[in-house]
């Protein structure tokens, strides 16, 4: 839990310094596209209170909140390329499609509407990188999360995969993938039986971030944030129809 606190303060960290190096609007989308690759929920948690400090950074934190989903994306692939390649092959239509769809959504949020007026007072950009009793609040979350996830996967046992899948992916979309390795490594899985499970762990660890969204974010935030994360897992799913049918899944 240490650990997760301190994944959110560099979080803020990284989107204070690229708000006073690149603005508002681009520096917070880049601060959010780096920040996924730390952790996209902290970086999720992050851009809603960075937005809530200037009304000028809403659209360039929305657009950050979005393309951290890219990340996950990409460690997701990474992950599964590297423990099962042959995973990997099956499920990438459905990565790509989710991480092209956030990514061309983030970019539709940063080119629409107005040019982002200066932070405030003159361009000087106001607020805090840390708040912590924000951080210890979602920090206390995410270990609710993270005991209901182990008492699951505790209770349901490796048979019931889309399951314990489903409770790990509330907490970490990645975890689910050295699970299955493991379990196909031994025998216990066919490699058939397991993109579901992935795409599934995926589904739920978004599901977390929707929740943090409407809890912590402004009205606009979460007009702009959750459309991003709807649209991200309709193509994903829409990808996975289409491609894992050609498996007999």
């Amino acid at each position: 839990m240490v650990r997760f606190v301190v994944m959110i303060m560099a979080v803020g960290a990284m989107g204070h310094m690229g708000r006073r190096l690149l603005g508002s609007q681009y520096g917070l989308a880049v601060s959010g596209l780096a920040g996924g690759f730390v952790s996209s929920t902290a970086t999720i948690y992050a851009m809603a209170k960075l937005s809530k400090q200037d009304a000028a950074q809403l659209r360039g934190a929305a657009a950050g909140a979005v393309l951290s989903t890219v990340a996950t994306m990409v460690q997701l692939s990474l992950a599964l390329w590297l423990l099962l390649p042959g995973l990997f092959v099956i499920v990438l239509l459905p990565l790509l499609a989710g991480a092209a769809a956030a990514a061309l959504y983030a970019l539709a949020l940063m080119v629409s509407g107005h040019p982002a007026r200066p932070s405030a007072w003159g361009g000087v950009v106001q607020g805090h990188a840390f708040e912590l009793q924000a951080t210890f609040t979602l920090a206390g979350f995410v270990l609710v999360v993270t005991l209901v996830a182990a008492a699951l996967n505790a209770w349901l046992g490796p048979r019931a995969l889309v399951y314990g899948a489903a409770a790990t992916g509330l907490v970490d979309a990645h975890s689910v993938v050295a699970s299955v390795s493991a379990l196909v490594g031994s025998g216990k899985l066919a490699l058939a039986d397991t993109p579901w499970a992935v795409l599934t762990a995926l589904s739920t660890n978004t599901f977390t971030k929707a929740v943090i969204v409407l809890y912590t974010g402004s009205p606009g935030y979460r007009l702009r944030v959750l459309p991003g994360l709807i649209l991200l897992m309709a193509a994903v799913w829409v990808a996975a129809v289409l491609a894992l049918g050609s498996h007999s899944l």
